[in-house]
């Protein structure tokens, strides 16, 4: 049983202005959960600053600024169509970077190995690791510790890659992982199960599981 309460808030779309403003107005009036697609405009939001700007904790500490994010959706919700409404507008950008400087072809990530992360992350320092089907790289929670220093913006040193070892300076990884509710859970589990390394503390896990009349009509279909 995963009981919610009767009513629940709206989900605050007016928080974002500008063009983010727009980019939720545009998909939200199409039907799509605010929820979802809110969460997966932070994200993409959160990576495209990453190296822009840093967070400064009370202690003086520095944080990257955003969020990696897990996102819990039901299949037909929309979350393949809201990832790659953002991520193909993103690639048609990096295609043309990708002229002048074929650095950027690394900064989305496909391949999802431990040794793949660390050589895009020393060829260009900041990557996105963008999935909609994270029951597939659920191998990579086992290097968890590689993880976690990216994420942190923390130096990775003596790393191996496949042309020696490598000191990866300032390096910045955003992840955003969206499952289905049996995966979700499990990696919700996994990642924050006692004794774990702290991944888990590093992601803002996040629930859609409520359908607009527009989404809810669709499925039906």
């Amino acid at each position: 049983m995963r009981p919610f309460p009767d009513y629940v808030r709206p989900y605050p779309t007016n928080a974002f202005q500008g063009l983010a403003a727009q980019l939720i107005c545009y998909l939200t009036n199409g039907g799509f959960p605010p929820e979802m697609v809110g969460t997966v405009l932070i994200a993409m939001i959160s990576l495209l600053t990453q190296g822009v700007a840093d967070v400064f904790w009370p202690n003086g500490q520095k944080a990257p600024i955003g969020n990696s994010i897990c996102l819990e959706a039901r299949s037909g919700f929309g979350k393949t169509i809201t990832l790659n409404f953002f991520k193909n507008a993103l690639e048609r950008c990096l295609r043309r970077l990708c002229q002048t400087n074929e650095k950027c072809s690394d900064f989305l990530i496909e391949d999802v190995t431990r040794e793949a992360i660390l050589e895009s992350l020393a060829r260009l320092p900041v990557a996105g690791l963008v999935t909609d089907e994270v029951g597939q790289i659920v191998h990579l929670f086992k290097h968890a510790a590689t993880l976690v220093k990216p994420i942190d913006g923390s130096t990775i040193r003596n790393s191996r890659v496949s042309t020696g070892r490598k000191t990866i300076i300032n390096p910045r990884l955003l992840m955003l992982l969206m499952a289905q509710p049996d995966v979700f859970d499990a990696i919700r589990n996994l990642l924050l199960s006692k004794g774990s390394i702290g991944l888990g503390n590093r992601l803002f896990f996040a629930s859609c599981n409520r359908l607009t009349p527009n989404v809810l009509a669709r499925t039906q279909i």
